[in-house]
């Protein structure tokens, strides 16, 4: 059993002692900042354990990207405690999300039956056979016991009489392994040298040798690397003990240094004085990166061994408008890079994954929140262990085969347009468009400017296209507090120019100024692009989906275009509306559908991504319209049946009728639409009479955020780059005395309370809980407390005013 307690650095795992290969286990998920569901986790790992005696191996591990590929790749079944904080823990959608990908078989425990997971999530979740856990009863466990069996051996899970309760792991890599120490401890107000034979420092341990003025010694101790804390005592030979206790801290910049540094003492002779150990070249260093302005710098991360193909790749990319730049193999370079990073591409092969330096600069791009979009590149390899997990759920373009490396540049450029694209998401976008225009002034004459892409999000502005001198990429920022825009225009492999304007936003985003190069030289400039659909907050326009799997590809694009030529929109993986995460992807795709039309045949029938697409439809209740592209038996007693085998099909499987049968599927459609518009006001009327405001109504999706939080009797403030209450979800980024953050969290507007988890870059989390008041509309207040695992706690206050638009 293994229990793995996501967004902390908390992993139980385990391995067969006799040989690496992972024998059958339970990988038990959940959001370890949800203290209900920690509490519940270690229940029921006790009652499975002890009651039901199913195998448990345990560590904590601070490398959590290895923990959760060893806890995946030996687990024969998954039991997921879903929750909010589930839902919006990246650590827990990776681990997940590795899972779904190796197959692995899932169980939804349901220790809230109100609560329905959407999202990845509900995406993941709609399949699996699920058991409601809301009392640790005899009856709740031996049903969870029963739905374990149904999907996994159960025989093979049970603990032998020889097995112990917990053991650990052999493979996990030191913290810090080596002589290369600087120490010194102060006395007398003396300092005085420690000189290091080794030193190592693993997941719980610390120990070593070496020498100092007083004599050689031994050191033993122990380190918690969640709190920092590190306690060892230095044993003289033949003579006496000094008692060490200090913190460990990881030093700014790009290497990989760390510091330990406190107090020593001897009670008996009541000595105290200060000490500090300097280590060079620890592991699992994250780094807080400090990104520039959201940019388009492709950086194309590999091993050497590619190099060749990534510089061909960046060419590629140039000549389409997309910067692209190859970090030099070490780390600083590599983190430097990840500055200007609009999109990570890793080259994935077996020596990047064995590589420590591709290793510590793929997890810093992963923990500072950097999109990624892998590339496969050796024949014979997958995805596995710590690149499984941080790419887990990843859509990925294969460059293995020379011959078709035109069509993958084709799929490549795609998906980085589509990551662009995705910016657009998220709350407080102004527009996202191909259809801008612009012209700027030169010697009198206006030179049009052409845009393949304009995005203006959350303060940020990119973009990319192309003039007379060239090929260009935009990066700049905007504010709706004062009407500015100022961006950067960069041509390939020439100079670059400033731009500096006044932003007016009506039905139009219109930006007008100057700009000006190196040499001085300027005039004026104009920009418009059309305001984006539900820039104030509004859901997504409506689509239909189109389900199907992939061998039906060519005749679904038929029924597509036909579609399109309809104006009825359309949802389709190849059109670019599948794109980062294939399930967070999948799951959008469904929620916003009007309707789902799938294309049911026997390859359907065994995709495990089909089974999740069209389960997750009808757990939403949407209508779904089958299409009959082959001969299909619909009487066997299996999940496709169990859907579609009672709904009335169109039947496209003849070409000489397709016309025909082509317009039932558009009065289907129209049918369909029309009722949803009626159900829709009905809503609307229920609720305002019933309940008077939804609970997941907009509160906040633009302006100026500002708060403070209090801790040793002092007010420490936060600022924010993005902040917004939308749809029910909390979402935003910022810093603070302590370092860089993300927050991710809930809201109820009618009970008017609010939670989120502040997560720093590489530190702790902290919760957030309190309660909201919205004294005029676009504004709000927000007051509580916060809370630091349960031991630490003060209040807070944010508020929000809304953009002037």
């Amino acid at each position: 059993l293994i229990v793995c307690g996501c967004s902390e650095n908390r992993c139980l795992l385990f391995e067969n002692q006799v040989n690496m290969a992972p024998v059958p286990h339970i990988f038990v998920s959940y959001a370890e900042s949800c203290p209900a569901d920690a509490q519940l986790a270690n229940e029921l790992s006790e009652q499975l354990i002890y009651t039901h005696n199913l195998r448990l191996f345990a560590i904590k591990s601070r490398d959590l990207n290895v923990a959760i590929a060893q806890g995946v790749e030996g687990a024969a079944v998954c039991l997921i405690l879903a929750s909010p904080e589930y839902q919006e823990s990246k650590d827990c959608s990776k681990a997940m999300n590795y899972a779904d990908q190796r197959k692995v078989p899932i169980v939804h425990v349901r220790s809230r039956p109100s609560w329905n997971a959407t999202s990845w999530l509900g995406a993941l979740l709609a399949p699996a056979p699920s058991v409601d856990l809301n009392t640790m009863s005899t009856d709740t466990l031996q049903q969870l016991v029963d739905a374990i069996a149904s999907v996994a051996n159960h025989k093979a899970l049970l603990r032998k009489p020889s097995e112990p309760d917990v053991v650990f792991p052999k493979n996990i890599a030191p913290f810090f392994s080596g002589a290369d120490v600087d120490g010194f401890y102060v006395q007398f107000g003396s300092r005085h040298d420690m000189r290091f034979d080794h030193l190592v420092i693993t997941d719980e341990r610390i120990s070593g040798q070496g020498e100092d003025e007083v004599g050689a010694f031994t050191l033993a101790g122990d380190i918690n690397h969640k709190r920092k804390a590190v306690r060892f005592v230095k044993q003289y030979v033949g003579q006496h003990a000094v008692f060490y206790e200090g913190h460990l801290c990881m030093e700014e910049g790009d290497h990989n240094d760390a510091k330990i540094s406190g107090h020593w003492s001897i009670p008996s002779a009541d000595f105290r004085d200060e000490f500090e150990l300097r280590l060079d070249g620890v592991r699992g260093k994250t780094v807080a990166i400090k990104r520039q302005q959201q940019g388009s710098t492709v950086v194309l991360m590999c091993h050497p061994t590619t190099a060749p193909l990534a510089t061909k790749i960046a060419q590629k990319l140039e000549k389409v408008g997309l910067r692209a730049i190859i970090p030099s193999y070490d780390v600083p370079q590599m983190l430097r890079s990840l500055t200007v990073a609009s999109t990570v591409c890793p080259l994935l092969e077996s020596n990047f994954q064995e590589s420590e330096i591709c290793k510590h600069a793929l997890t810093c791009a992963d923990a500072n929140h950097i999109p990624i979009a892998p590339i496969m590149v050796q024949k014979d390899y997958a995805m596995t262990d710590w690149v499984g997990v941080v790419c887990a759920g990843m859509l990925y373009t294969s460059f293995k085969d020379k011959k078709e490396f035109s069509k993958s540049m084709e799929l490549l450029i795609n998906e980085l347009r589509s990551q662009h694209r995705d910016v657009a998401k998220v709350a407080g976008v102004l527009c996202d468009t191909s259809n801008a225009n612009g012209w700027y002034l030169y010697n009198g004459t206006k030179t049009p400017m052409k845009f393949n892409q304009v995005v203006l999000a959350n303060n940020q502005l990119v973009g990319e296209g192309c003039d007379e001198v060239g090929p260009f990429t935009l990066s700049g920022s905007y504010s709706l507090e004062a009407n500015t825009c100022k961006f950067v225009k960069q041509y390939f492999q020439k100079h670059q120019v400033a731009y500096t304007g006044t932003l007016t936003v009506t039905s139009l985003v219109a930006i007008a100024g100057t700009w000006q190069i190196a040499s001085g030289a300027g005039d004026k400039f104009e920009l418009h692009a059309p305001l984006k659909t539900g820039a104030s907050g509004e859901q997504e326009a409506p689509h239909v989906m189109l389900s199907y799997q992939w061998n039906s590809q060519a005749a679904v694009k038929k029924v597509a275009d036909a579609l399109a030529e309809r104006n009825i929109p359309v949802w389709l993986d190849i059109n670019g509306d599948m794109s980062g995460n294939i399930n967070t992807a999948m799951a959008e795709g469904v929620e916003n559908a009007t309707a789902v039309v799938t294309f049911p045949t026997e390859g359907y029938r065994k995709s495990v991504n089909c089974q999740k697409e069209l389960t997750y439809a009808h757990q939403l209740s949407k209508p779904i319209v089958p299409v009959l592209l082959d001969e299909l038996d619909m009487d066997q007693e299996d999940w496709l049946s169990m859907i579609v085998a009672s709904i009335n099909h169109i039947n496209l499987k003849d070409d000489a009728l397709f016309n025909d049968n082509f317009e039932q599927l558009c009065s289907r459609l129209d049918a369909i639409a029309v009722k949803g518009r009626k159900a829709a006001k009905r809503v609307g009327r229920t609720k305002s009479a019933k309940d008077g405001m939804p609970a997941d109504a907009t509160v906040f999706t633009g302006g100026s955020v500002t708060g403070w939080y209090a801790q040793f009797q002092k007010k420490d403030s936060m600022s924010f780059e993005h902040f917004s209450m939308n749809r029910g979800r909390v979402r935003g980024q910022g810093d603070d005395a302590v370092g860089s953050f993300t927050i991710a969290g809930t809201y109820d507007r009618r009970k008017m309370v609010v939670q989120f988890v502040k997560q720093y870059i590489g530190q702790h989390q902290v919760t957030y809980k309190g309660k909201l008041k919205i004294p005029s509309s676009g504004s709000f207040l927000l007051e509580g407390s916060w809370t630091i695992e349960g031991y630490m706690t003060d209040k807070f206050e944010l508020q929000g005013k809304p953009a002037r638009q």
